[in-house]
């Protein structure tokens, strides 16, 4: 009783995290009406982890290119080899992989012509992720692709999620980088016309660090010595020495 109990809870717990989210987004492209209706009338009622399907249909290879311009965030196409030529499916597939870029959508390729299926190279090279002949393809079949599918989109998507977010990070950290560098460059540059020196001493081991114009004050090349506290203390004014030694 207590697991069915807590069955539900995990059930309500689901329903109320992807209540909000978009349906899975799947285009079917393919030249044949008949291919479309009976893909929305087999899937009509499946959903993925509580998403329903919304599907676009396209009937070429050029019109289905058109529409994955606009549409960033298909998770899955159906694509038929043959259309408008023998190649357009392929030529489809070339496009989403080298032209858009697009690595996260998940592409099954679907025929009614078993002997025309894609060299073994190039269902590897352009990430193919089925091939499916369309009189082959029962309804079981159908369900078990669409969920191996939509699971595979959504860990490529959110590993692509998580790279452009290490990405933005590297490149903050750069431009803050670079900031500091232009800052402390200025500061060298003031601090050399001003004839004024700093010095930053790491309590913990006791090391100091001069800057350049500090060296120069003392009368060294920067880096010319390793400054150490004790030296340092040799060189601030008598009248100041038991103030610093309080503030440190």
């Amino acid at each position: 009783m207590d697991e069915e109990i807590f069955f539900n809870e995990q059930e309500e717990e689901l329903e109320s995290e992807t209540q909000d989210l978009p349906p899975w987004k799947i285009v079917i492209a393919d030249d044949e009406e008949g291919v479309h209706n009976i893909t929305k009338m087999v899937l009509r009622d499946y959903a993925y982890e509580g998403r329903k399907l919304h599907f676009l249909s396209t009937y070429s290879g050029q019109e289905t290119r058109e529409l994955l311009r606009e549409h960033k965030d298909v998770a899955l196409l159906l694509l038929d080899v043959v259309m408008e030529t023998e190649t357009a499916g392929l030529e489809t597939v070339r496009f989403i992989r080298e032209e858009l870029k697009n690595d996260t959508i998940k592409i099954v390729l679907r025929t009614g012509q078993p002997g025309q299926a894609p060299e073994p190279e190039i269902i590897i090279k352009y990430e193919i992720n089925d091939y499916k002949s369309k009189v082959e393809l029962t309804t079981q079949k159908l369900f078990t692709t669409i969920t191996s599918s939509l699971r595979a989109y959504k860990l490529s998507h959110s590993l692509d999620i998580l790279n452009k977010d290490l990405q933005l990070e590297l490149q903050e950290r750069k431009r803050a980088e670079k900031a500091l560098q232009e800052s402390e460059a200025n500061l060298s540059r003031a601090q050399e016309i001003a004839h004024l020196g700093d010095w930053r001493l790491e309590l913990s081991t006791d090391q100091i660090a001069w800057s350049d114009e500090t060296y120069r004050i003392f009368g060294f090349q920067p880096k010319e010595v390793t400054p150490t506290f004790e030296q340092y203390q040799k060189m601030i004014h008598p009248d100041d020495r038991d103030e610093v030694k309080r503030a440190i």
